[in-house]
């Protein structure tokens, strides 16, 4: 994979999950501790610079409510699990 293809995943896979943080009203801080990283780390995810492990992505992805795939979508093919219970608008990042 090219450094710009893994720079273009980076910046997406990050506002899928600030995004979603901010869906669920959750601060960086609250989201680092359950995920047992510091602030730091989700910011650098968040933005991009950082790309988590999948054992990492993963987490994330649970505690978000969704599996880690949904992470690697365009913010407007999110798909919330049945399990949820609702139908969450995708962030705009325009």
């Amino acid at each position: 994979m090219t450094e710009n293809k893994v720079a273009s995943l980076g910046l997406l896979l990050g506002r899928n999950i600030a995004g979603r943080r901010k869906i669920l009203g959750l601060t960086q801080a609250v989201l680092a501790e359950q995920l047992g990283i510091d602030t730091v780390t989700v910011s650098r995810f968040e933005r991009g610079s950082h790309l988590p492990s999948l054992l990492r992505l993963e987490h994330i992805g649970v505690f978000q409510g969704f599996c880690r795939l949904n992470h690697l979508k365009p913010p407007t093919e999110l798909v919330v699990p049945d399990s949820i219970g609702q139908h969450l608008q995708a962030p705009s990042y325009g």
